[in-house]
Parts: C-alpha cells; sequence; structure tokens
C-alpha cells in the first residue's frame, strides 16, 4: 500500500519506482527554517532506485504533515480588541504596545511628549491603522480622561487598559523630599486610579480587561525604595478593590509583578555585582525579558483569561519563592 506527502503530491512510499519528485522539493514546501529542521529530522535514510530517482523514507509520517499545519497562520488573539497602554514610548509599555498590535489589537500609546508616541506609532504601525500615539501626563486626570475619549472615537469600544507609567527615583529615605514624594504617588497610584475610572466607563456596556504593572518590589524590602515599594504595594491593593467593584460590569482587573527585566532604563543602572546578585537568587537563573511580561499582558488582556480577576501575577522567574 502506498502513502502520500501532503508536499510533494506523490507517492513516497511503495511497491515500485514511486517518486518524481526528489527530498529537495519537498523541503521547499515547507516555509521558515524551523520547519526545514523539521523536515530534515524525520528521514531515516535515503536510497536511490536504478533510475537515479530517491525514495525518501520518513519515520513519522504524522509529523511530516503537521509541518503544514504549523505554516498555516493562527488566528490572532487580540482580534476586535482595542487597547490603551500608558507609559508607551519605550520598555515594558512599548513592548506590550508592540505584543498586543501584533496579535491583532488596535492600540493607543500614550506618555507625557507627543513626538515620543509618535516615532513609536511609526515604528509599529506606519499606515497608522492600528496604533495612535497621544500624549498625556496619566497623573492629570483631565489629560487622562480625555486621552481615553479620543482612543474610543478613533477605534471605537475601549476593551483593555495597561497602566504601565511610572516616575521613579531611588534614594535613602533620609533624602527624599516632597516634590519627589508628589511625583511617585502621582503617577504610580493617582495615574491608575484616573485610568481605571475613565476606561471604566467606556468598558461598562461590554466588559473589558484592566492590567496593572505592579513589581515584585511591593513584595520584596529593598535598600533606597521605600516610595518606588509604597506604589508597588498600592498597586496590589488597587487592583484587588477595583475588581470586587468592576466584576458586575464584566471587567477584570489584574497586576502582574516583574521581578529585574533588562529594559534600557534597567541596564543602565545595573552594576555587575546587582546582576549577580539577582541571578544568584532567581531559580530560573536569568533576568527577565520585556517580551516576558508583555507576554503575560497578552494572556490577561486575550478571552483565554476570562475567569480571571484580581490577581497579582507573578514574573519573576521564581525569585519570589526562594530563601537565599
Amino acid at each position: 500500500m502506498a502513502l502520500s506527502s501532503p508536499y510533494s503530491g506523490q507517492c513516497i512510499l511503495g511497491g515500485g519506482h514511486v517518486t518524481q519528485r526528489r527530498f529537495c522539493n519537498i523541503r521547499h514546501r515547507c516555509t521558515g527554517e524551523s520547519n526545514k529542521r523539521k523536515a530534515g529530522a524525520h528521514v531515516s535514510h535515503m536510497r536511490y532506485s536504478k533510475t537515479g530517482l530517491a525514495i525518501v523514507v520518513f519515520r513519522d509520517l504524522l509529523m511530516l504533515q503537521s509541518i503544514g499545519q504549523d505554516t498555516k497562520k493562527m488566528p490572532e488573539r487580540l482580534q476586535g480588541k482595542v487597547a490603551i497602554v500608558t507609559g508607551a514610548s519605550r520598555g515594558l509599555g512599548r513592548q506590550i504596545a508592540e505584543t498586543f498590535i501584533g496579535e491583532g489589537a488596535r492600540v493607543s500609546l500614550i506618555d507625557l511628549k507627543q513626538k515620543w508616541v509618535e516615532a513609536v506609532a511609526e515604528e509599529l504601525d506606519a499606515d497608522g491603522q492600528s496604533c495612535l500615539g497621544l500624549a498625556a501626563d496619566v497623573s492629570d486626570r483631565e489629560a487622562i480622561t480625555r486621552a481615553i475619549d479620543m482612543t474610543a472615537e478613533k477605534f471605537g469600544q475601549v476593551t483593555t487598559l495597561v497602566n504601565n507609567a511610572m516616575w521613579n527615583r531611588y534614594e535613602p529615605i533620609k533624602d527624599i523630599e516632597q516634590d519627589t514624594f508628589d511625583r511617585m504617588i502621582g503617577v504610580g497610584l493617582g495615574g491608575i486610579v484616573w485610568g481605571i475610572q475613565a476606561a471604566s466607563k467606556h468598558m461598562a456596556a461590554q466588559g473589558g480587561s484592566i492590567i496593572n504593572i505592579g513589581s515584585m518590589a511591593g513584595r520584596l524590602g529593598s535598600p533606597n525604595a521605600l516610595l518606588y515599594a509604597g506604589v508597588k504595594s498600592g498597586v496590589d491593593g488597587l487592583t484587588r478593590a477595583a475588581s470586587v467593584e468592576l466584576g458586575h460590569l464584566g471587567i477584570r482587573v489584574n497586576a502582574i509583578a516583574p521581578s529585574t527585566v533588562t529594559t534600557e532604563g534597567v541596564k543602565a543602572i545595573l552594576t555587575e555585582e546587582l546582576i549577580a546578585k539577582r541571578l544568584g537568587r532567581t531559580p530560573l537563573g536569568r533576568l527577565g525579558a520585556p517580551t516576558d511580561i508583555a507576554d503575560a499582558a497578552l494572556w490577561l488582556a486575550s478571552d483565554e483569561s476570562a475567569f480571571v480577576t484580581g490577581q497579582s501575577i507573578a514574573v519573576d522567574g521564581g525569585l519570589g519563592h526562594a530563601l537565599m
């Protein structure tokens, strides 16, 4: 009995001279380097008949057929979603926005300077169909409300808000000044309060997902981080309270608590000694990447997490459970 390949369209196993296409033709039908490796890995051996035609014997035809399935475009996980990401001009915010756009969402990028968000919007979506850049100070209630309203005017029903914006200064307790306190609380907590207030009005009719970016610093002590730890602890509290109050509207509210993530800003302040210390305490043996956090946000923004709310999810490589 003969078996046929979905790639060559020819019989590749049977009782006689069977194929008129060589193995390379099969490989040429497999798109992407990973699929080429898959095809090559499932060849047991190759021999030639007297006519010089190749007869290729595969260990697992079912596995080879799956290569064709792999090449099909998967459904976009955020198709039809309208998302707002604050602090979106760089770091985690930019990566989250890029990931969301790649999964079919239309995204509004919010940050302090119009030129910052316009530059990122141009990079992520040159035709301007899926990305909008808006300048707003999230600590200013009117400014963030206006930006969220403009997003709804441009893209329609707002379904997702990522409160990522943060202003931070690490310093000893004795050196903390009033302006530092006001700015960190205003952006880190006020920005979340005003963002939730404005976005929830748009989500009330059909529900939505609000994602607050916290930190493991809110759970673990660290020198020179009194205000940062306080703000990020507050993020967890705001998340739980909002999830309870807004749940009846179908609005889910969750937080992500990263450990050290290699954004541009973090790289600028990490010393080799500090990196070694963090690596030594992290069970998975590496620092976080921006994509680690973006992937967690993607899941929380998608319908895959439809029954998850009020949670602060540690994306920390196990750091929070390590004693030493």
